[in-house]
């Protein structure tokens, strides 16, 4: 849809001003493909680079009338009919989204992962291999299927989630129809009830003014486009007034640098008048007269100090302010961009309007869950400083204003500082930035992030956009305009400060279970390997074949399974955490040997205690490998408890119920597989030595003091742990 008049439209800015045609503009040109000619809807505007970007700074810098002609449409839309034909052309104007794979599709890509292939060439040789060793077969083929059912429901649940997810969130879109105008609601505002309501139209005496919201409301319902919660709330307002017609003749659209926005109407006497509502800086720098008392006088230096006063306290009391300005003038010249901005200068002021909208009653609580999880809550917005001070005031975001402790600024003075060490400076202490402009946020969040900072951006609006992108985490709610969705990462269906604060949480013990099972599993692997060498350059036979090798880890992975529903001690869950692979490493080498300990005391009870030597009797290098078998499996399966918290497990920390319960299956499982006589022949086990038992308690017990004692002095030494 193209409006009627000019538009200082964010399309058209990116085309400079002295180019306002396609012959001004040498780096562009038409382009249509072969069975199109110009006239023809499927036409496409093409640059030199045939990006749609270039295409749409084309197409921004033609006329209305030239741009409606280029796509063979109307001011006032398409027809129903003709719309109906080009969706058969061109589909449903949708963005693109993936289904779920196929559960067969899935399988063929589940079945080719490294692990499985290399057991199902162990498989394949054992079998084939003479004499044929079909347990070692059969137990293959059982690890094979039981991963891939295992990674088949993952994936799946995945996927169908992932969709489900897509679906949930709805993407608005406006378009006008001849007799027809959809007009979806655009809710802003993130701390506050997205219920903007008009407190006050007063004259610039202070008192009530009828007259004040008739001219918001003139210009207002003159605003084409949505209608933002400031015009919504002054329509409501002015829809019981009985207020005189007014033809539109223009309008010059509101942008966030301008802060204003104006429309040129003709009143039911004839006259040419504009009316402009805004900011009350960017307005009234803009006016040489005032309405006061009355008449219409000069608008010196002592009324504009008495304004300004009258201003400030009421945004110091929480509310949003607006001026409104009239000027008469001749019909201007339509065409001219340049005349058209100078119109808004010599203006008459005629009032004030104050606007609230309250902050939400979860707000502060929320605010403060926030903070007590470490995370530094900044406002970036577009209002002024009084009236955002207020809600940072009452949510305490911001106790004192002190002028030692600079913590607000505004948009204007963070731009005299950009360029200078001084902007980072500002930017880490701050915690509201006010009268910001969209390019303003961005270099905010991204100063923030080169602060070593993670930055979550919240937002909504199109101002919001090019910030969303510069985060780390763009989050968007699901009553956003259409452009802050598609620039987030997130989208909450619900627009609760609570949500973002469960997500912390949650992303934090996310983080924490992922980080608990890496360092453990890599800890683990390490000190096995490190065993191994050992044994292989002591011991004249290997310590475990490889089938128990696999079945151990198979019973240790699967024990592992019901770590992500683990808790996660609250001191973590209070500082937030970032990936150290430094920190993994050094986790690694430390922990890793200290398995090798316990299992050189198995090894020299084997050697020493139990006389195995050589290998010439296999009934006691399988008595070895039992007695290791069963070490292993139970040292690095329990003590996931000791490594899983930074306290002592049991006493302070008590592990999740579901995770005790699927090691201590797994430990008792692993226990007994060696007294099961069809397994324990299949395994290659033997009946473990009586005596072994006592040993491998006292063991467990020592392992576990040791790792104690360990992540003790670990803690004290490095100030950290997981």
């Amino acid at each position: 849809m193209f409006r009627q008049a000019f538009l200082p439209s964010l399309l058209s800015s990116l085309v400079p001003r002295k180019s306002r045609y396609p012959s001004q503009v040498p780096d562009l040109e038409w382009g249509f493909s072969a069975n199109e000619s110009p006239g023809d809807w499927r036409n496409v505007l093409l640059g030199h680079d045939g990006s749609p970007e270039t295409s749409l700074r084309l197409l921004a810098s033609l006329p209305s009338d030239a741009a409606l002609a280029q796509l063979n449409s109307d001011i006032s839309g398409l027809t129903e009919s003709e719309a109906a034909s080009r969706l058969a052309v061109t589909g449903p104007n949708v963005l693109s989204s993936k289904k779920p794979t196929r559960w067969w599709q899935l399988i063929f890509i589940v079945l080719p992962n490294p692990f499985n292939i290399l057991l199902a060439i162990l498989a394949i040789i054992s079998a084939a291999t003479p004499p044929s060793d079909w347990s070692t077969f059969v137990i293959l083929i059982v690890m094979i299927v039981i991963s891939c059912v295992v990674r088949f429901w993952q994936e799946y649940r995945s996927a169908v989630a992932v969709v489900k997810l897509q679906n949930s969130v709805r993407m608005d879109v406006r378009v006008r129809r001849q007799k027809t105008v959809l007009e979806p609601i655009m809710k802003t505002g993130t701390f506050t009830k997205d219920e903007i309501t008009v407190s006050h139209h007063l004259n610039c005496e202070g008192n009530s003014d009828q007259r004040v919201l008739e001219v918001a409301y003139v210009n207002a319902v003159n605003q084409d486009g949505k209608k933002n919660g400031v015009d919504a709330a002054i329509i409501a307002a002015g829809t019981s007034l009985s207020i005189a017609t007014y033809e539109k003749i223009a309008e010059i659209s509101f942008t966030f640098e301008r802060r204003r926005s104006s429309c040129i109407v003709r009143s039911p006497e004839g006259k040419v008048v504009l009316m402009c509502k805004g900011a009350y800086e960017e307005v009234s720098a803009l006016c040489s007269r005032i309405y006061i008392g009355g008449k219409t006088t000069t608008f010196d230096t002592e009324q504009r100090q008495a304004l300004s006063q009258q201003c400030s306290r009421l945004n110091s009391e929480g509310y949003r302010v607006l001026l409104t300005a009239t000027k008469e003038l001749r019909l201007p010249d339509l065409d001219d961009s340049e005349l058209m901005e100078e119109l808004e200068s010599n203006m008459t002021i005629e009032g004030i309007l104050t606007f609230l909208d309250p902050p939400k009653e979860d707000a502060a609580i929320s605010i403060g869950q926030l903070q007590d999880l470490g995370v530094d809550v900044r406002i970036l917005t577009g209002d002024s400083l009084g009236t955002a001070l207020k809600i940072c005031q009452t949510l305490n975001i911001i106790q004192n204003v002190d002028s030692d402790d600079r913590q607000a600024i505004t948009g204007p003075e963070l731009a005299r500082l950009d360029g200078t060490e001084e902007f980072a400076d500002v930017v880490k202490t701050c915690k509201l930035f006010a009268k910001l402009t969209p390019n303003q946020k961005s270099q905010v969040v991204e100063t923030l992030r080169g602060s070593s900072n993670c930055v979550g951006m919240l937002g909504d609006g199109i101002n919001d956009c090019v910030a969303l992108r510069a985060a780390d985490v763009g989050i968007s709610v699901d009553s956003a305009v259409t452009v802050a969705k598609d620039c987030a990462d997130v989208i909450l269906t619900e627009k609760a400060l609570d949500i973002i604060v469960d997500c912390v949480s949650t992303g934090r013990v996310t983080h924490g279970n992922t980080i608990k099972y890496i360092k453990m599993v890599a800890s683990s692997n390490f000190g096995n390997v490190f065993s191994i060498l050992i044994a292989s350059a002591w011991l004249p036979f290997e310590p475990m074949t490889g089938l128990q090798i696999l079945i151990q880890n198979l019973l240790y992975d699967i024990s592992q399974i019901s770590l992500p529903w683990d808790r996660v001690d609250e001191d973590y869950l209070k500082v937030p955490r970032r990936w150290n692979a430094f920190d993994l490493v050094r986790f690694i080498v430390v922990f890793g040997p200290t398995s090798s300990t316990i299992d050189m005391c198995t090894f020299c009870l084997g050697w020493f205690y139990y006389g195995i030597r050589t290998a010439n009797s296999p009934v006691a290098v399988s008595l070895f490998h039992t007695h290791w078998f069963l070490e292993g499996l139970l040292t690095q399966t329990i003590i996931v408890h000791l490594l899983r918290t930074a306290k002592i497990p049991v006493l302070q920390s008590r592990a999740a119920r579901v995770l005790v319960t699927s090691t201590c299956t797994i430990m008792a499982v692993g226990f007994v597989l060696p007294y099961i006589p069809s397994l324990r022949h299949a395994l290659g086990f033997v009946r473990p030595a009586d005596s072994f038992i006592g040993f491998l308690a006292a063991e467990l017990a020592l392992y576990c003091l040791e790792v104690q004692l360990l992540k003790m002095v670990y803690i004290r030494i490095f100030k950290t742990w997981l």
